[in-house]
């Protein structure tokens, strides 16, 4: 575990305003492989709904998946985590040490400079998570067709744009999803 960190034990039920929206992200972390991406402004809670994604992928998975981010915080029972310093090379040197390390499912955060290797990952059969700040779920998908070079449809679950309210009365936060179905939405 992670020095100072916490365990992540979130679920969909937790974090969604209903059961469409738990039943989206449901479905989409039981995908095989493909990429989801997950996106919306800064503190709109992205990484909240990454490991809630990974909560789900760890129940019924039998292993293979790390994350690869700035800071770890918080973890999740039964996946690995690699730490990287914040610049462009050490995400992409987290990112292969995943892939060799045989992780079939990787989370990447907010690096854009690894949305291509991401995205070429996901055709090769993994699932990815990548996180992107984006100003709408078109917009983040914009970005990672612009980084692959190439149309990403027919390899994409799907993409979820979120932001992040907090009610005047009871000071409660809560998110707000907007979700774009892929090719591989199953």
């Amino acid at each position: 575990m992670a020095e100072n960190s916490t365990f992540f034990t979130l679920s969909f039920d937790d974090i969604t305003n209903d059961e469409s929206e738990a039943k989206t992200l449901r479905r989409w972390s039981q995908a095989p492989d493909g990429l989801i991406v997950i996106s919306g402004g800064p503190g709109s809670g992205k990484t909240t709904t990454a490991y809630a994604c990974l909560v789900e992928i760890a129940r019924s998975s039998s292993g293979g998946i790390t994350t690869v981010e700035d800071i770890v915080r918080t973890t999740v029972d039964g996946v690995n985590h690699i730490t990287v310093d914040g610049n462009d090379d050490a995400h992409l040197d987290g990112f292969n040490r995943a892939l060799q390390s045989g992780a079939q499912v990787v989370f990447v955060n907010s690096s854009p400079s690894l949305l291509k290797v991401a995205f070429e990952s996901a055709v090769a059969g993994r699932l990815i998570l990548a996180q992107v700040e984006a100003d709408s779920a078109t917009h983040a998908a914009e970005l990672v067709a612009d980084a692959a070079g190439t149309a990403i449809n027919d390899h994409l679950v799907g993409v979820v744009w979120q932001t992040l309210s907090t009610d005047s009365e009871t000071g409660q936060r809560s998110a707000h999803y907007n979700f774009v179905s892929g090719a591989l939405d199953r």
